[in-house]
């Protein structure tokens, strides 16, 4: 099997073709592309993260991200498979669980619902579920147990009674 020069592979990029190659292996992400693309793509997750884009209900899929970050599905792919090292769903339902564990603790007036709702999920069992799948407790018994351990005073920004 020949192997394509990094000039072939980008005339190749840049014109839209592909090597017969790289026509064999439709289906494998393509970890022979130029990495000076990455920092670009950590810079655009990085911006997507720090205004919680990853909140977005409707962000369900790899391709949905991709989309949301404005980068190619392949790009997205190996940007997770080589810096990130974590499944892209993974992920994202790490961030929305980490943003609802700080929500548990600073505002703990407000109902599960409006925190799972506020995150990203799409109903209370959903995020009860995914929740307790990565901390171990249940979101009620992870708050109990940080306010416990914090023994701070703590508002209600949203001045919500509970449901």
């Amino acid at each position: 099997m020949k192997h394509l020069s990094f000039k072939e592979k980008l005339i190749s990029a840049l014109h839209g073709r592909k090597s017969k190659q790289q026509k064999k292996h439709t289906g494998a992400i393509n970890y022979d592309v130029p990495k000076e693309s990455l920092p670009d793509i950590g810079e655009r997750i990085t911006g997507w993260v720090e205004e919680k884009q990853f909140a977005d209900e409707s962000i369900r899929s790899v391709g949905d991200i991709a989309d949301s970050v404005g980068v190619g599905r392949q790009s997205l792919a190996r940007y997770f498979a080589l810096v990130v090292k974590e499944d892209p769903r993974t992920w994202i339902v790490r961030l929305k669980i980490d943003l609802a564990k700080d929500m548990l603790v600073r505002y703990p007036d407000c109902s599960m619902t409006i925190i799972g709702d506020y995150v990203g999920f799409s109903d209370r069992s959903n995020f009860a579920r995914q929740f307790k799948k990565h901390t171990g407790m249940t979101p009620g018994r992870w708050k109990e147990k940080k306010l416990l351990e914090s023994g701070e005073e703590h508002i209600n920004p949203f001045n919500i009674e509970k449901v």
